[in-house]
């Protein structure tokens, strides 16, 4: 085994351990991460084409480390990704005795599978950026995600991602079959009505209320999807879930899709 691989094996028993970042709080304190983002579970699925090389790759990273105990490779918030990722907090903001902080944990349940699991929205987007370069689809590409919709306090305890979403590999989300139905419609001619009951069909999801748990396709995989325009999207549908679960925290449970719409646009006025 060369030294570089046993470091990175044994690496986490000289970690210091972390303090409770709820220990102390009010029961009905808002469950915050350490880097500042309101804490909601959230899991990226990962198809793998090369697993030795994506093994190469994170043994080759300052800021990964191999935790053998819980068979998983750890990104902490430093080295590379301190100087990469964004979020309230910088890696220089956080007080010493609670760093490295664990910006996410990966997980393996099969040879062609990784799942990757962060504690807020923020850091699934930086997530995906961070490992963007080093992976560039040859390796390995995220193609669908769960998301927890609901804020949680100290009195609710604090969630976790194998009880919210499982502990092995999940399918990949089917694409919306009645939006293809509107598409098959408009392609045969039928423009105008498409349209009305695809505006009609959209109007009504929007005042359904937000699932608490939900899973969404990705598709960093389409070679007709550039990778920006695919963050910005996601960016944009998680930004509104956050928006939604603060309502909701608020005491404003019926605040849904509909409400948001239409608050963002007397925003815009």
């Amino acid at each position: 085994m060369s030294k570089k691989l046993l470091r990175k094996l044994t690496r986490n028993k000289k970690r210091r351990k972390a303090r409770d970042p709820f220990d102390g709080l009010d029961p009905a304190t808002l469950l915050m991460t350490m880097t500042g983002e309101p804490y909601q579970p959230a899991r990226i699925h990962y198809t793998v084409h090369d697993k030795s090389s994506l093994q190469q790759i994170f043994m080759n990273l300052e800021c990964m480390e191999y935790d053998e105990r819980g068979d998983r490779w750890i990104l902490h918030y430093e080295d590379e990704a301190a100087d990469s990722i964004e979020l309230e907090k910088s890696a220089d903001e956080l007080p010493e005795n609670v760093r490295p902080v664990v910006i996410a944990s990966l997980f393996s349940p099969e040879e062609s599978k990784i799942y990757v699991d962060v504690n807020s929205f923020d850091r699934m987007i930086e997530v995906l950026i961070f490992f963007h370069p080093f992976l560039d689809g040859k390796f390995a590409v995220p193609t669908h995600f769960q998301v927890y919709n609901l804020f949680s306090t100290v009195r609710d305890g604090q969630p976790f991602h194998d009880i919210l979403f499982g502990t092995g590999p999940i399918p990949r989300p089917e694409e919306n079959d009645m939006l293809q139905l509107f598409a098959d419609k408009a392609e045969q001619g039928d423009q105008e009505t498409a349209l009305r009951e695809a505006i009609e069909y959209m109007e009504q999801q929007h005042q359904e209320p937000l699932q608490r748990i939900e899973i969404l396709p990705l598709f960093f995989d389409d070679d007709q999807v550039e990778f920006e325009e695919e963050i910005s999207r996601l960016t944009m549908i998680l930004r509104g879930r956050v928006v939604i679960a603060e309502q909701h925290h608020r005491g404003n449970t019926k605040f849904n899709w509909q409400d948001l719409l239409q608050l963002q646009q007397n925003d815009g006025r």
